[in-house]
């Protein structure tokens, strides 16, 4: 076989994007339907969830902030009487 030097052409992507543009605009359009999807989760629950999980996640890092201030403000006082 002997070495042959094979000419290559350029590639335009414009053309087939532009009958892609055009193919897409004739297909027909479905009317968006305006009824609620039915999901197979009911995402009203888990939201609801979620909420009150972080209400607690809340609740307990205010409580823990607060005793963990007292227990610095006891030993605060303790050291203050031993002095």
């Amino acid at each position: 076989m002997s070495e042959q030097e094979v000419p290559y052409s350029t590639v335009r992507f414009h053309e087939s994007s532009r009958l892609q543009k055009l193919v897409r605009t004739e297909e027909p359009q479905r009317p968006r339907e305006a009824c609620y999807r039915k999901y197979s989760v009911p995402w009203k629950l888990i939201v609801i969830a979620c909420g009150i999980f972080c209400f607690l996640l809340l609740v307990t890092v205010a409580l823990l902030a607060i005793t963990i201030f007292q227990h610095s403000q006891q030993k605060h006082e303790l050291q203050e009487t031993l002095n």
